[in-house]
């Protein structure tokens, strides 16, 4: 993984690299995560030579709170896509895809999952003390909706799990995508995990305030009985309720849901795509009732190709 780009807010032309004061050291992965109550971004990185993983910290004025940390124990080079973040623990799930250089040089692949390895779960301190490791049977992790302390020391993590990284494994079943809610006990390194969804989700996403803090709802995209290997319309799980809703958009492919909040009314907002004619449209549903329904659409100027993430942002 390698530095990102800064961008003008105002027309999103490219400011340059952005390295935030030395505490992305040589790069950082996708997947940052900002408390809502501190204001910190912490991110991790990977590398294909040790230290393999490391975290860091930045102020929420962009100067370095902990520069590139080595996590002690991660003695592989692994790819990680996504994290959590709760109010004490960085949340990291080892998933064994390795990277395979010898392999490479043989004209194999650069990455190779090797199950018999197992899951392993880093609980990383935020204060900087010792990591917790816990090791399970091998699944992969592309995204994470939310973690959290529980009051008893556990922790509480909302991912979708998958059997195996789909296009990096051979298997004789296709790749299942569950959501999962884990509780990790930190002490002994046991772990629970209870299916929330086993629908085939993806990109779960919870209200950005809530992060790193208890949550109620996570939404998803995910598929419809009638779907042929598609994720096409969205699902919302209700947390506390153990209840579930969704909306059926028809022809159109929906991206992620982003909660957009307000004074009065909260919204869950996507960006869709027409498969009939391609035309891309934008998605307000109600946040206390999202199965309704739209409350509103608007029909983007230009195509806007279908993509992974967003992020919903004040306009001042």
């Amino acid at each position: 993984t390698t530095l990102p780009f800064r961008l003008d807010p105002a027309d999103l032309s490219t400011l340059g690299r952005e390295n935030c004061d030395g505490a992305m050291g040589v790069g950082s992965t996708a997947h940052p995560k900002l408390d809502p109550v501190t204001g910190e971004m912490v991110l991790f990185n990977y590398m294909l030579e040790a230290p393999y993983l490391t975290w860091s910290v930045v102020n929420p004025d962009g100067s370095v709170a902990r520069p590139p940390t080595p996590v002690a124990g991660a003695d592989t080079p692994l790819m990680i896509h996504d994290m959590a973040l709760t109010e004490r623990y960085i949340v990291l799930m080892l998933c064994p895809l390795i990277f395979d250089i010898a392999a490479v040089l043989t004209g194999g692949s650069v990455l190779d999952w090797r199950p018999d390895d197992g899951t392993r779960i880093a609980l990383i301190p935020r204060d900087g003390g010792p990591v917790r490791w816990s090791t399970h049977d091998a699944y992969w992790v592309w995204h994470f909706a939310n973690a959290f302390d529980l009051p008893d020391g556990r922790v509480s993590v909302d991912y979708v799990e998958w059997t195996y990284p789909g296009g990096f494994a051979k298997a004789p079943a296709p790749s299942l995508g569950s959501l999962i809610r884990a509780v990790v006990y930190p002490d002994s390194g046991r772990m629970t995990r209870e299916v929330v969804c086993d629908r085939d989700v993806e990109f779960p996403r919870v209200d950005d305030r809530q992060l790193t803090r208890g949550h109620r709802t996570v939404a998803t995209v995910g598929k419809l009985d009638r779907s042929q290997g598609r994720q096409d319309s969205l699902w919302f799980f209700d947390t506390i309720r153990g209840t579930e809703t969704h909306w059926d958009p028809g022809s159109v492919s929906v991206g992620e849901p982003i909660f957009m909040p307000g004074t009065e009314h909260e919204y869950w907002g996507m960006i869709g795509t027409d498969r009939d004619d391609l035309s891309s449209w934008f998605f307000v549903l109600p946040a206390d009732d999202p199965g309704s329904g739209p409350i509103g659409k608007v029909r983007l100027p230009i195509r806007v190709p279908a993509g992974l993430h967003g992020a919903w942002l004040p306009a001042e």
